[in-house]
């Protein structure tokens, strides 16, 4: 379906509200649950809008699209930093820190650039399977920390 500027506008700005606003929390989150387990929440979320997006093409499904990628990348990105945070040490957080941001800075925009050019060649169904490459490698990863933490204290 196609959708108005007025129904895009909204539901880009409810995406932007998904991805900042949980901010809010996610910090206490992590410290209760521990970054992993959010982490892992993150990527369901994904899977969610990944489904989503894949199951329909109204205004709704559009909607719960951005909003899940919203709140699953707040939950990635702090969950991811508050990893990187813990495993550099004092003197070196502010560095590692910088460069984790800068390497995700960058793979967003390159994976923004990516989609405009998937969805143009290859249409929308190609472009939101596409996403599913890096949800995996988190998925991936996480199930590898987890075996090695699993390991570490066994």
């Amino acid at each position: 379906a196609k959708l108005g500027t007025s129904a895009n506008a909204t539901i880009i700005q409810w995406h932007v509200v998904a991805m900042f606003a949980p901010a809010f929390f996610t910090g206490n989150l992590i410290a209760r649950l521990g970054a992993p387990i959010i982490l892992a929440i993150g990527v369901l979320i994904y899977l969610v809008a990944i489904a989503s997006a894949l199951l329909g093409d109204g205004f709704w499904w559009y909607f719960v699209t951005l909003a899940c990628m919203g709140l699953g990348w707040n939950f990635l990105y702090i969950g991811g930093s508050s990893l990187v945070a813990s495993v550099a040490n004092p003197e070196e957080r502010g560095r590692v820190q910088g460069i984790a941001d800068l390497v995700t800075t960058t793979s967003v925009a390159m994976a923004s650039l990516a989609a405009g050019a998937l969805h143009s060649q290859f249409g929308w169904e190609v472009m939101v399977l596409s996403a599913l490459g890096p949800v995996m490698i988190i998925a991936i990863a996480l199930a590898w920390l987890g075996m090695l933490r699993r390991q570490n204290y066994a």
